[in-house]
């Protein structure tokens, strides 16, 4: 097979360059197969010996990595197969090059040989070409000199282009070296050749016109946003998605600029600085971007085995007699790093590459970064020559970052193009790469314009950002948080008229962005807002002192102000009563003057508490006035500066919420909400505060709604906690407040089918997550507001069949200890009044008692799909095993012998006493019911089913009676107010009581 003729001996090649000889085995197509197969192998063997790190003289000289250098400090020394991936990449960059420049004469030889197979053919016959003309030959050797020609032709081409490069930008570069003193009419006209050009292949004349486009843009903003904007907005499909790709060219290209101008040109070509008006909060909240894991463009360090924890216990560790104590410790490092490596690999596999900005963190320089050694006096140190190394910056001027807003209305555009690309595809990539790039620079039009004009605009096309990008990249997420928190911070330190609508559209989108931001605890954003003194606006954990005195000043602009004490209880009603005596006000006009914000013109609820609005600023008293207005004018606005408070209210929940969310260190944030509402004394005030009077009026339905989304946000929030906070408490102090909002919320709408279904839900997941709490004394918190609600709403069937339904539940998980507390919640609740005409709205009637009683004999079917927002294994069954074979129904007569059960355990107890009020609300209805049933001809077996019941009823009075020796007895303790007047089957002829319910003022905490 003559091997030796076409083994590839790299030995002979010279060490500057390549074999430029092909083989024949290889050019000639007809040559043996085994010839050729013979020179692959041989190909493929030096490929492996390459791969196995024995490479030739010859490639190790041309490489840098293989020459002698010393390594960096605080640098790990490159392991083996790092630097045989080094050589591997520049070797494949080698052969690439050689194929690039010699793949014509590959092609040219070819043809060679083809000849040659051409002429070989011709000896054979020669006897049939003998009368070939000399023309043919003279055409012939015209055609091969034509070959020739072309191929040093395409040579020299292919030379140009690596070498030479093209001349075409030497035009517009030429233009940017004498940008400084190019005049305003050169730049407009320069700038629709230079925006064609963007999308030319050529990167050279690319990069170039991009340049050009964005110096032009700094001398001339108008007419290059117009340009942009025209082109973004034009109703051609292909031109939108093309003018898309050329602004991502300009983005692309923008750290050139300063590059390709003269040297020290940022002394003379000065471009205009963003003019944001706000100042962004110190320190930075949060982290401005999530670590790459184990990033490649990193040097490579080994893991040392001091850096890894080795989890072993000395008292359970034994050795066996085959292992040794060395051995032993030599597997646990093993597995230790193995783990700390298996860790890595997950870390990798979990981050989303794309959400980092490759090219410039790749671009990491580690001679920025090196750190001079340090050297004893008496030692003689080396000193390496260190060379400046400029790091190139940025120009993009904000007359282009105005182009974000059509950009982002594009999102939504969804015409395809002749290719079939989509609009809002390209601009979905645009936008990601500059938010992951440069955020701050991205959306620079639309912070110079939040405090300026048009700023329902900005905030819309920011929500719609959002909209269409809700997971933003952690940087962006960051940069976005912390600028909208320095937004609101300049309203809170320079209050304006209208600050408040303002400051609530900022936190309608705060609370999006909030998912995003990596590192955000609670604790730490307390501590940073309360040094910047805007905790009470952004938390709802702010406790921060009130004012200590308020100055009113009067109607007559000239007069003596007045000054009133501010205390924790001070409403805004007692000012404005103490101001109208102060100030000589007819009583006949008091409904005509209304106390408002001296600064910003708000109008204060009187109902409110002056402690939520003024803080303790030293040297420093809030300043208000009595102004005289019109009563329906008045009340509007009043009912306006109501909805933006709720809205502001409502994007601070939902802020926190957000927070909660995220799975990362839960518990420690979950548990410091915990602390911080517990110990807030205006909590659950401030989550409860409802304005009736103002639902009324022009703008009353909007803002029922809002104080509806308002309770429903705090439920949410409320349900978020107790699932973080399953197995923490055990004690139902420690979740009585955080019931008592659910319950409020309940008892502001409960005909609103929404609230009605999530309180329940969070109902039930509250009582399955607690489930000792609940077993314990946990249904006594809830039952008396639910109970309440089912009774003065009988005329809502959809509501009663949802409370009886949730009992069921309740019944369901806990069983008897469940029945117990509810009759001991209900017991003081019970309307036993035969006097009254009319139910009390305050009490329970005991029809509807037994009512609730009968349906936990029935099948409930879930009318709101309750058990959808529960989570836990459905159906449900009971918590406590003893329960398990239990029937899931109770009839009247088992509450019946429960109550029985318990007096005649303790009949002088306070337990006692609630069973016995129980079994006299229930028993009349039950005796009339299965008299009705009898009559009705409902009752299985007639008549004598009925003697069956009534024996049984009998049985159970007479063991009450056999137990109650002790309430025979003379008691001269304390009474207790317990009222057994009367008998409820004489009352229970009245209709039932629905009249709106009366919310406290003061809640029970």
């Amino acid at each position: 097979m003559r091997l030796k003729t076409y083994k590839f001996e790299e030995t002979e090649v010279p060490s500057d360059g390549v074999r430029t000889v092909w083989p024949p085995s290889v050019v000639l197509q007809k040559a043996p197969v085994v010839s050729r197969a013979a020179l692959y192998l041989e190909c493929a063997h030096f490929v492996h010996r390459c791969n196995r790190g024995q490479w030739p003289t010859w490639m190790k000289l041309n490489l840098p990595v293989f020459r002698p250098s010393g390594p960096l400090a605080n640098r790990g020394t490159p392991s083996g197969m790092h630097r045989t991936h080094i050589l591997q990449r520049a070797a494949g960059k080698l052969f690439f090059q050689w194929a690039e420049v010699y793949g014509d004469d590959f092609g040219l030889i070819q043809d060679i040989g083809k000849q040659q197979e051409d002429k070989e053919g011709g000896k054979k016959d020669k006897k049939f070409k003998k009368n070939s003309s000399k023309r043919e030959k003279n055409i012939k050797k015209k055609e091969k000199e034509e070959r020739f020609r072309l191929a040093a032709m395409l040579k020299a081409r292919k030379c140009a282009r690596a070498q030479v490069m093209g001349l075409f930008h030497s035009p517009l570069s030429t233009l940017i070296k004498g940008i400084v003193v190019a005049s305003e009419e050169t730049l407009v006209e320069a700038m629709p050749i230079a925006w064609e050009l963007l999308l030319e292949g050529d990167q050279q004349l690319a990069a170039v016109s991009a340049v050009t486009f964005i110096l032009a843009a700094v001398k001339a903003p108008e007419h290059a946003s117009e340009l942009v904007s025209r082109e973004l907005k034009s109703e051609d499909t292909t031109q939108r998605v093309n003018a898309l790709l050329r602004f991502q060219a300009l983005w692309k290209f923008r750290y050139q600029c300063w590059l390709r101008m003269e040297e020290a040109a940022h002394l003379v070509f000065k471009v205009p600085p963003p003019t944001i008006e706000f100042t962004l909060p110190s320190p930075r909240i949060a982290l401005d971007c999530a670590p790459v894991a184990d990033p490649p463009w990193m040097p490579q360090v080994k893991t040392k085995v001091e850096e890894v924890t080795i989890n072993q216990d000395q008292s359970r560790s034994f050795v066996t007699a085959t292992q040794t104590r060395r051995k032993q410790q030599m597997e646990l490092i093993h597995r230790a790093l193995q783990a700390e490596e298996e860790k890595k690999c997950n870390e990798r596999e979990n981050f989303h590459i794309t959400a980092v900005a490759v090219n410039v963190l790749s671009a990491y320089e580690p001679a920025l970064f090196h750190a001079v050694e340090e050297h004893e006096e008496d030692q003689l140190a080396e000193r390496s020559a260190a060379h400046p190394i400029h790091v190139a910056h940025a120009l993009f001027p904000s007359c282009l970052c105005s182009a974000a807003v059509f950009i982002i209305n594009l999102l939504n555009d969804a015409e395809v193009n002749m290719d079939g690309v989509a609009v809002y595809e390209v601009a979905y990539q645009v936008v990601w790469r500059c938010l992951v790039e440069d955020t701050a620079l991205f959306l620079r039009h639309f912070l110079e314009r939040l405090t300026r004009e048009k700023q329902d605009t900005v905030i819309q096309v920011l929500r719609r950002l959002l909209r269409f990008v809700p997971r933003l990249p952690a940087q962006a997420a960051h940069t976005l948080y912390n600028y909208l928190v320095g937004y609101i911070m300049f309203y809170i330190r320079a209050p304006i008229e209208g600050g408040t609508e303002l400051i609530a559209n900022a936190l309608s989108i705060l609370w999006l962005v909030v998912p995003s931001v990596h590192g955000l605890y609670l604790k730490d954003l307390k501590q940073v807002l309360r040094k910047e003194q805007c905790d009470a606006t952004l938390l709802i954990t702010a406790n921060v002192p009130s004012a200590k005195k308020i100055i009113v000043h009067g109607p007559d602009v000239g007069g003596i102000p007045s000054q009133f004490p501010i205390h924790e209880d001070t409403q805004f009603l007692h000012i404005l009563q103490d101001s109208l005596d102060f100030f000589s006000i007819e009583e006949n006009e008091h409904k005509c003057f209304f106390l408002v914000d001296t600064k910003t013109n708000q109008m204060h609820n009187p109902s409110a508490f002056v402690r939520d609005f003024y803080f303790f600023k030293r040297s420093q008293y809030p300043q208000l006035t009595l102004l005289k207005m019109d009563p329906e004018e008045a009340f509007q606005a009043g009912q306006q500066q109501a909805f933006y408070l709720h809205f502001v209210e409502v994007g601070k929940v939902l802020m926190s919420l957000a927070i909660l969310r995220t799975s990362h260190q839960l518990a420690p944030r979950v548990l410091f909400l915990h602390d911080e509402l517990t110990k807030l004394p205006s909590f659950p005030r401030k989550a409860l505060e409802a304005d009736f009077e103002l639902y009324t009026g022009k703008f009353g339905k909007e803002l029922l709604g809002m104080d509806t989304l308002h309770k429903m946000v705090w439920v949410k929030l409320m349900a978020r906690m107790f699932e973080a906070m399953a197995g923490f408490f055990a004690h139902s102090s420690d979740i009585h407040l955080f019931l008592n909002v659910v319950n409020g919320a309940l008892v502001l709408h409960p005909e609103d089918a929404t609230i009605l279904r999530l309180c329940m839900a969070t109902y039930i997941n509250a009582a399955h997550q607690f489930r000792n709490i609940f077993a314990s004394n946990g249904y006594l918190l809830i039952m008396p507001t639910i109970l309440q609600i089912y009774s003065n709403h009988q005329t809502n069937g959809l509501l009663c069949r949802t409370v009886e339904f949730i009992c069921k539940q309740f019944y369901i998980m806990h069983r008897k200890p469940f029945i117990l507390q509810m009759f001991g919640s209900v017991a003081p609740l019970l309307d036993l009044d035969v006097n009254s005409n009319f139910g009390d709205a305050n009490k329970m009637q005991p029809k509807a008692l037994f009512q609730l009683l009968q349906s936990l004999a029935q099948y409930i079917v879930d009318p709101l799909d309750i058990l959808e927002l529960v989570d836990a294994e459905k159906p449900l069954r009971a918590l406590d095993f003893c329960y398990q074979m239990d029937p899931d129904t109770l009839t009247i007569l088992d509450a019946v012998s429960l109550c029985v059960t318990v007096v005649s355990y303790a009949s002088d107890s306070h337990r006692g006493h609630q069973m016995l009020t129980i079994l006299e609300a229930v028993l009349p209805f039950y005796l009339h019911h299965l008299q009705s049933l009898t009559t009705r001809k409902e009752t299985p077996g007639g008549p004598r089913t009925e003697l069956q019941m009534i024996h049984s009823v009998s049985v159970c009075m007479k063991t009450l009676i056999s137990n109650c020796e002790a309430l025979t007895r003379n008691y001269t303790g304390p009474q207790k107010a317990i009222d057994l007047r009367g008998s409820s089957i004489k009352n229970a002829s009245r209709g039932a009581c629905s009249p709106p319910f009366e919310v406290e003022e003061d809640l029970p905490s």
